[in-house]
């Protein structure tokens, strides 16, 4: 997230959790039956369901969960959904998938759901920037409704529109050490999700965790199917006696429900990006000092990427050189790749700066309206500035981007790091009037990558993660880890390692990408240490993020350190032992509010055990300390 004016288990990471997948299945005889439903191995156990339910969901380990109702939006106006019209099958690789459909128009589903309590929720935020982590369902209060402002964030794009207890796509519900049930939604081609939890009694006496279950939080009207009829999204559940494990069948059947033309994700290079510590200070001398150093020191290590941040344009949406790259683009990129490396840039591609000529030149019916009939004006968390948004749905308005990266392509750009997309979905009216937002950005996603060229690679940032999933190479999982308005500080790496553990489970849908590693000083020599660790996780994206011609070569050891090459060439990215470890009582939104309220520690705690097997085929069992101690040690 810029403060200034600007997922996991890949198959080899699965190795250790397929077995649940095989024994992950529906008892349909208890989907609409009249008495509770346990496993035979736990039936002693009080569950989450009503003697009386009529859609009961019988899962692996005794687990139950209870369909207490469905309502559709319509109108404006919310009515109930007879659970007779509530469907419960097996979805691919085993999870429970439950759906619902209506006639007569519908602007979002809302699905309550009843299990036996948990006392923890990983929580996964609706974009890049989004607090993501465990979180306590003792704090989470009431479950809301519809009605209140726990989807905002998906109608704004803000982090701080985010509360406690409130997931956007997946979530997790289990007990630190222990089981727990996986809730998530299988598509988010058309709108996104949001996922409600907090504890509770039901009437029956059941100590019961309530889930909500919100499809199309930005109440835009949902598109009807061939037959006429509104369709919930179905909904997958599954559970394990391990709670990341509940997991693998979700994410199996996420996959399954990808649509035809999703990509398989391109595996990403390492390298250096301007962004870290010369912001949007970056200039061409800056740029060719770089390609000579990363030539001679990063290329022979196997990280060939040298990334243009934030810096080098006009004006967002004035996608050319500014005079700090007076050789043009053109020139730039020529001198990266003559070096033998990969040239790379970053774009906001949906937004255009107000007060450029670009937006003065431009037709205002190309941009997203807003409700005044006016081109929508988006004003990003921690900017001063105004943008306008372009049109996915129309390729007159994408052309004003899409022309500039077909150039950027042929001047060697191969490495498109594009920024803020959660603009391309936010609520509008667009020349298409029945596309939703996530339709809209996902039109706007087709056009940008015809124009980078099927070969280049796609970096997802800013980006609502769920719909960007089979569209994007790799994605920025958490915030950033430099800010030019402050120094480094111990928060930044914290962040970036609850980002990585809760959204590791996407991994074999997209590469993760934690943002760079910093070893600079202020950071002591243990604290650069975890940094760099912590970047590794991640995988093939490793990074530096220092300026390379004053970083003290002992400095600059620590982030080529064997071990960390070894986990950054690895086949799969990183698995936390348990993602539940330590629930936070409340969201940090920013790692920069974090490092305030809790100097050299932290509100929130990741995960300390971590799983990961090398490009050397040994696996390294590593151990963080994220308060008193800062030091990362294997096992």
């Amino acid at each position: 997230m810029r403060i200034h004016s600007r997922l996991l288990a890949h198959p080899a990471a699965l190795t250790a959790l397929t077995a649940l997948a095989a024994v992950t299945t529906v008892a349909a005889s208890a989907c609409k039956g009249g008495t509770n439903a346990t496993s035979a191995g736990d039936a002693a156990t009080p569950i989450a369901c009503h003697a009386d339910t009529t859609s009961t969901l019988a899962l692996p380990i005794g687990e139950c969960a209870r369909v207490a109702s469905a309502r559709v939006r319509s109108g404006g106006a919310w009515r109930d959904v007879s659970l007779s019209a509530v469907t419960v099958t097996a979805a691919p690789g085993g999870a429970a998938s439950i759906t619902t459909e209506v006639a007569g128009g519908a602007e979002a589903f809302e699905l309550t759901l009843l299990v036996r309590q948990k006392r923890a929720m990983l929580q996964e935020g609706y974009q890049s920037w989004s607090f993501s982590g465990a979180t306590s369902l003792a704090a989470a209060g009431d479950a809301g409704s519809s009605g209140d402002a726990t989807g905002k964030a998906a109608s704004t794009g803000d982090p701080l529109d985010e509360v406690l207890g409130t997931s956007y796509g997946a979530a997790l519900v289990g007990d630190p050490g222990g089981a727990g049930v996986a809730i998530a939604t299988s598509s988010s081609d058309v709108a996104s999700t949001v996922i409600r939890a907090a504890n509770g009694t039901a009437s029956n006496g059941d100590l019961v965790t309530t889930v909500k279950v919100l499809y199309g939080p930005t109440f835009e009207p949902l598109p009807a199917g061939a037959d006429g009829k509104y369709a919930l999204a179905p909904i997958l559940v599954a559970s394990a006696d391990q709670a990341r494990q509940a997991l693998v069948p979700v994410v199996a059947g996420i996959k399954a429900a990808l649509p035809v033309t999703a990509r398989a994700p391109r595996r990403p290079v390492g390298g250096w990006y301007s962004w870290n510590e010369l912001f949007d200070k970056v200039t061409e001398a800056d740029v060719t000092a770089h390609a000579t150093i990363v030539a001679s020191t990063l290329l022979p290590k196997g990280m060939p990427l040298l990334e243009i941040d934030d810096g080098w344009e006009v004006a967002w949406g004035d996608w050319r050189a500014n005079a700090k790259f007076p050789s043009g683009m053109d020139g730039v990129g020529k001198a990266i790749t003559a070096k033998g490396l990969k040239a790379g840039i970053w774009l906001a591609p949906f937004l255009v700066d107000v007060t450029s000529d670009v937006a003065k030149s431009t037709d205002p019916s190309l941009f997203v309206q807003g409700p005044d009939g006016k081109p929508l004006q988006h004003k990003p968390s921690g900017s001063l500035k105004l943008y306008y948004v372009l049109d996915g749905t129309n390729p007159a308005s994408m052309a004003l981007v899409t022309a500039s990266i077909a150039s950027l392509a042929a001047d060697g750009f191969t490495f498109f790091k594009l920024d803020f997309l959660y603009a391309g979905a936010l609520p509008g009216v667009r020349k298409d009037p029945k596309a939703t937002g996530t339709q809209a950005l996902h039109a706007g996603l087709v056009a940008l990558r015809a124009a980078m060229g099927d070969s280049a690679t796609l970096n997802a940032c800013g980006a609502p993660i769920f719909p960007l999933l089979g569209y994007a190479d790799s994605m920025r999982i958490g915030s950033d880890t430099a800010y030019a308005a402050a120094s480094l500080n111990w928060g930044d790496v914290v962040f970036a390692a609850r980002s990585t553990a809760a959204r590791s489970f996407l991994g074999s849908m997209v590469w993760l990408d934690g943002d760079q590693t910093q070893v600079r000083e202020p950071y002591t020599t243990d604290e650069a240490r975890v940094s760099a660790f912590v970047a590794a996780l991640s995988g093939p994206a490793y990074a530096l993020g220092d300026d390379l011609r004053t970083l003290p070569a002992e400095r600059l050891a620590i982030a080529l350190d064997p071990q960390v090459l070894d986990l950054t060439f690895a086949t799969a990215p990183a698995v936390p032992a348990d993602p539940l470890e330590t629930p936070a009582d409340a969201i940090v939104t920013s790692p920069v509010l974090d490092a305030i309220a809790n100097p050299g520690s932290t509100g929130a705690p990741p995960p300390t055990v971590w799983v990961m097997t090398g490009k050397s085929g040994v696996t390294h069992t590593l151990t963080f300390s994220w308060t008193d101690v800062h030091s990362a040690k294997e096992q």
